[in-house]
């Protein structure tokens, strides 16, 4: 029953051939490179070969499991190297993502991606590479762990013709031009020759294109029509592209708001950067220049509020409610104390202990209050006067002008 099941199969395979998939163009002119197409029109991985860099070879009897710890259980070696990149369009087709890092258009103008890749021999072929995809090498699956295959940081070059980013009137489709100009591996940081370095060539095509318009970012769908891989000979644009790196490491100062690096395409315009030096950026931007300092401020200062914000703010509610209790405290005191003083001298008034004020009291000028329903205060009754019989004077015999005070002659 096998062998019949088996026969059956082979003779519908023979009259029913199976299709094969026809992928986009993928022309690789330079020495030991390679373009291996995964999904037509929207993913494919690359090995570009980086010239006069190492091979690097991991003790495996003494590296530890970690990958940031296992920087000094690598060898470097003479043989020549190349890099895994995963070039594949986002599920919205509007963004080209280069190893998982949005590289057409940049998520962040003001922060370039940090862009690192997986190094593998030169001379690896695909059936290799694909063994490697299987195993999700490129997707993730090993990153952070120590693998014979050392993980890279990029510096590189980026440069977009076409770019929708820009705000002109394009006829031509976008193209990424991407080549590395150094080589971060732990603590060691090497730089490359770049007049020798494999170029990467990736052409979009925009499928609601309409012809010479500016590009709506919001209403393009992306497809990867090609990916080339050429050498600094064979590019068609080596009069702009044959550029010193010392060109792109300007200097920058707390003059310049964000730094942009020269020779692009509109000075001022998004994007700002071409070169991406990794010791040049961190997350807040261009190191050295104005925004960067701000921006790293404000991050410090959001860090702070965040990390200490619900201390900070029990300690002001309780260093506000022990103040409001005193103050409440000393309010009720003194609201104590005001009303016996007035308890006081009402029940004194009512007891007249404290008398009346009499017509001395009042000052010059102030009449005493005379209520006019009760009519005029009662008149006061004459003062006694005692009377001495001997110091009284008839006036009728005496006369007024013959009284003196004194008498000096006698």
């Amino acid at each position: 029953m096998m062998g019949t099941f088996n026969l059956l199969f082979l003779a519908f395979t023979l009259f029913f051939p199976t299709s094969t998939a026809q992928y986009p163009p993928g022309q690789s002119s330079f020495p030991d490179s390679l373009v291996i197409w995964q999904t037509t029109n929207r993913s494919a991985i690359v090995k570009l070969p980086t010239p006069s860099y190492p091979l690097w070879i991991m003790d495996k009897a003494h590296a530890p499991i970690l990958h940031k710890n296992a920087g000094r259980y690598y060898w470097p070696f003479k043989d020549p190297s190349a890099v895994l990149l995963n070039i594949t369009l986002a599920h919205d087709n509007k963004t080209l993502l280069l190893n998982h890092q949005p590289i057409v258009p940049l998520l962040n103008f003001d922060a370039p991606p940090m862009i690192e890749a997986y190094q593998v021999p030169a001379n690896a072929t695909e059936k290799q590479i694909q063994g490697l995809i299987s195993q999700g090498l490129l997707n993730r699956a090993w990153e952070g762990l120590t693998l014979s295959f050392r993980f890279l940081a990029l510096d590189y070059d980026r440069l977009i013709w076409g770019n929708p980013e820009t705000p002109m009137l394009w006829c031509t489709a976008p193209q990424l031009v991407f080549r590395i100009m150094g080589i971060g591996a732990h603590e060691r940081n090497d730089v490359l020759d770049t007049h020798k370095q494999a170029i990467l060539r990736v052409n979009l095509r925009n499928a609601n294109s309409r012809g010479c318009e500016v590009v709506d970012l919001t209403d393009v769908d992306y497809r990867i029509d090609e990916i080339m891989v050429e050498g600094f000979e064979e590019y068609d644009g080596r009069e702009d592209y044959d550029v010193k790196e010392e060109q792109g490491r300007n200097e920058c100062g707390m003059w310049s708001w964000r730094c942009p690096d020269r020779l692009l395409c509109m000075a001022g315009e998004k994007p700002y950067y071409r070169f991406i030096w990794r010791n040049r950026f961190d997350r807040y931007g261009r190191i050295g220049s104005w925004r960067h300092a701000m921006y790293m401020k404000k991050a410090v200062l959001k860090d702070i509020i965040e990390d200490a914000g619900p201390a900070m703010a029990l300690s002001f509610a309780i260093l506000f409610t022990s103040v409001m209790s005193i103050l409440g405290l000393i309010k009720v005191v003194s609201m104590v104390r005001e009303r016996r003083l007035r308890n006081a001298r009402v029940f004194a008034e009512d007891d007249r202990l404290l008398g009346e004020k009499g017509e001395e009291d009042y000052e010059f000028g102030e009449t005493p209050y005379v209520d006019e329903e009760e009519g005029a205060p009662p008149a006061l009754p004459p003062r006694p006067v005692a009377v001495n019989p001997k110091a009284l004077i008839d006036t009728e015999e005496v006369e007024y002008e013959s009284i003196r005070p004194f008498d000096m002659e006698e």
